[in-house]
């Protein structure tokens, strides 16, 4: 991270001195930004090491990443990032997200979850039923 950028966000983020370890919240832009724009310059922030989610500066920072060239494009072409946003959010819209049954919250979201351990029950007549909890 940028040595400049670190020493802002400590201002904003500072460590308690007084022993009092209470959790408080401290909201700040995720952009840098002055003003409010709508543009490419989170692209340019994350060129400069300036990215304050380091999921975001893991997309420029990591070294033989296919997102580098990504993350160039846009940052010098912001036409390019706007197109890209508009099919995104067109494409994120068409999602129809599963609902009820229909789905599953994942343990770990890069593997499906195993399925419910079987348990056997009996009924009246003896006979062996098979039956998933959940």
């Amino acid at each position: 991270m940028d040595a400049t950028f670190a020493r802002t966000l400590r201002r904003l983020c500072p460590i308690p001195t007084d022993g009092n370890t209470t959790l408080f919240t401290i909201l700040t832009n995720l952009d840098q930004n002055i003003t409010d724009a709508f543009d490419n310059r989170c692209f340019t922030n994350l060129q400069s090491n300036r990215g304050l989610l380091q999921s975001d500066q893991e997309l420029f920072s990591t070294l033989g990443a296919d997102t580098i060239e990504i993350v160039n494009n846009f940052a010098s072409n912001q036409t390019a990032f706007f197109e890209s946003f508009v099919v995104s959010m067109i494409r994120m819209g068409n999602l129809r997200p599963l609902t009820g049954n229909e789905g599953e919250i994942r343990l770990n979201c890069r593997v499906v979850n195993a399925p419910p351990p079987a348990t056997i029950t009996r009924s009246s007549s003896n006979e062996v039923n098979f039956v998933n909890s959940i």
